[in-house]
């Protein structure tokens, strides 16, 4: 074996395994390729190698291979998910200042589309790897079983294992794996808010259970929440489901949730309070929902809360919002029969008050004459 491979290697591995005094080489497979080698020394025996010894010590270069190969996966998945982390926040904080949410959900739609299949796949892969390790467990405890009465096996296995445990390495792979899955299982609840985020972008109503998209949108905004070391509480009652374009509903959450982000950061403590509240409302004779944004940041002047839902009309520096946020949600509000409020005093904070009827007053009937 050691010379089928030593042919195919770099002259600086070649000079180690010559160094070290390797008599048996196992290459490390994964999809076709080499991704490693264990080196053995002579056996103290002196005794040939049988070909149930070769088998074993391929299941385990197999395993091996697995393992390395898995964590050389995670850390590249990590990678990625940094990578995409960075880039959806870029992303996020231009259509932000600009106020353009509608752009961000067409855009998360088509990442998340196009991540959906990738990372169902790598789930699945990494759930079936589970399952071959634990047979592959059964097999190595099968080995030791018959070992126990028979000298020579259980000396020919003692003699294999030398430098080399079967069980940590089981251990070992099925801790990786475990690893793998939980970072698969993020990014797939990843792609599963941001598609929550985007869906039902068409203008179309239909029951939307509001605790479903803020519950969404704190998720994605999770990182700079505590990037700022900011609390974000919520107190999302029993609600009845509003009809109404969950895609725009968002917009509203993303834009109040963000506006008391960056109230909080313009404050003068380091961190802060953020609550968001969900209960049954009756706005007029229509029964309804009501969520409430609590900040206690450093509120707002009289003569500013009179502008707060004005056309381009903002506090914040040059190149960091142009003054459509407010508007914007005070316009979907108004597009679903519902009512929005905003209470601010200086240095007591913020509240705003958003309240959406159960069933859309366009759809009702005409009263008769």
């Amino acid at each position: 074996m050691v010379s089928e491979v030593a042919a195919e290697l770099p002259d600086s591995i070649r000079t180690l395994v010559d160094d070290v005094g390797a008599q048996l080489i196992v290459p490390l497979v994964f999809s076709g390729e080499i991704i490693g080698m264990l080196l053995l020394g002579a056996p103290r025996s002196r005794r040939e190698l049988s070909s149930e010894d070769l088998d074993l010590l391929r299941t385990l270069a197999a395993q091996a291979a697995v393992a390395f190969e898995n964590a050389r996966s995670y850390e590249a998945l990590e990678e990625h998910n940094r990578t995409l982390n960075d880039t959806v926040r870029r992303r996020t904080a231009q259509l932000v200042q600009s106020e353009q949410l509608a752009s961000l959900g067409q855009l998360v739609a088509g990442v998340a589309h196009e991540l959906n299949n990738p990372v169902g796949a790598a789930h699945g892969s990494i759930e079936i790897l589970q399952g071959s390790l634990g047979e592959i467990e059964q097999i190595l405890r099968t080995y030791e079983e018959a070992a126990a009465d028979d000298p020579e096996l259980r000396q020919r296995i003692a003699l294999l294992g030398r430098g080399m445990d079967g069980t940590s390495l089981v251990a070992d792979t099925s801790e990786l794996l475990d690893i793998c899955g939980e970072g698969s299982r993020r990014v797939r609840d990843i792609v599963r808010d941001l598609l929550m985020f985007a869906r039902g972008d068409r203008g179309e109503r239909h029951p939307v259970d509001v605790r479903e998209g803020i519950a969404s949108t704190v998720r994605l905004l999770g990182e700079r929440v505590a990037e700022r070391g900011i609390e974000l509480k919520l107190d999302l009652h029993d609600v009845p489901a509003v009809a109404a374009n969950p895609a725009q509903l968002n917009q509203i959450w993303m834009n109040l949730l963000t506006n008391a982000l960056d109230a909080l950061a313009a404050g003068e403590a380091a961190s802060g309070e953020i609550r968001v509240r969900a209960r049954p409302c009756a706005d007029g004779s229509l029964p309804g929902v009501e969520v409430d944004v609590i900040d206690d940041g450093p509120g707002m002047a009289p003569e500013v809360l009179a502008r707060v839902f004005e056309p381009f009309f903002t506090t914040k520096d040059i190149g960091k919002g142009t003054g459509l946020g407010m508007s914007i949600v005070y316009g979907i509000v108004r597009d679903h029969g519902g009512t929005i409020d905003v209470r601010s005093e200086v240095g007591l904070g913020t509240t705003v008050s958003v309240r959406l009827p159960v069933r859309d007053t366009q759809d009702e009937a005409p009263a008769p004459p």
